[in-house]
C-alpha cells in the first residue's frame, strides 16, 4: 500500500467514524438526504466486518459454543452483506431519493442494536 492510498483510506475510515453517532439515533430523519445515505454507504462499507466479533459475541451469550460458531457465520454473512449494501448505497447517494426511502439494510449500520 503507497503512501497516497494510506491517506484515502483513513479520510474514508475519519469520515465514518464522524458519521457514525448521527446514525447512531436512527429513525426517519437520517434515511432521505444524500449526504447521509453516502455516510450509511461509506460507515458499512468501512465498518461492515465489525459484525463478525459483535455477532459471535451475541450468540455465545445467547446459546454458549454452538451460538458462537452461528454468531460467525452470521457475521460473515452480514459483513459481506453490509460491505455490497454500503457500495450500493454510496455508489448511488446522488440518484434522485424516492419520497418513502428507507434503508436497505435494517439495522441501518454496524452501530444499531443487534
Amino acid at each position: 500500500m503507497d503512501r497516497k492510498q494510506i491517506v484515502v483510506a483513513l479520510a474514508i475510515l475519519t469520515a465514518a467514524l464522524a458519521a457514525a453517532p448521527a446514525f447512531a439515533a436512527g429513525g426517519p430523519d437520517h434515511v432521505g438526504n444524500p449526504g447521509e445515505k453516502l455516510a450509511r454507504g461509506v460507515v458499512n462499507i468501512t465498518t461492515g466486518w465489525v459484525e463478525v466479533p459483535k455477532q459471535a459475541a451475541i450468540g455465545a451469550q445467547e446459546a454458549g459454543p454452538p451460538g458462537l460458531v452461528g454468531g460467525l457465520l452470521k457475521g460473515v454473512a452480514l459483513g459481506v452483506t453490509r460491505t455490497v449494501v454500503g457500495g450500493l448505497e454510496a455508489g448511488t447517494f446522488f440518484l434522485p431519493i424516492p419520497e418513502r426511502y428507507e434503508p436497505i439494510l435494517k439495522p441501518a449500520t454496524v452501530f444499531d442494536a443487534r
